[in-house]
């Protein structure tokens, strides 16, 4: 029963990913980064980086999660 969880979890968290990727390439188009004390200033830096980038991970995930139902 475990696996399935993770691997439904894994779902949602590929998903919002792929979410997060569109709103990093229109940062990149706006030459926009999200302040993240974990920056060194590394111009191959994302957009949306560390801590950041996983609590939108987290968030975007949680919300497809408890929505699925509206998305289908």
């Amino acid at each position: 029963m475990k696996k399935f969880r993770t691997k439904k979890r894994n779902i949602y968290r590929n998903f919002a990913s792929g979410i997060l990727e569109i709103f990093e390439e229109k940062l990149e188009e706006l030459n926009i980064s999200l302040p993240d004390n974990q920056r060194e200033g590394k111009q191959e830096e994302a957009r949306i980086y560390g801590e950041n980038y996983y609590d939108l991970l987290d968030e975007i995930s949680d919300f497809i999660r408890l929505n699925k139902r509206c998305i289908v």
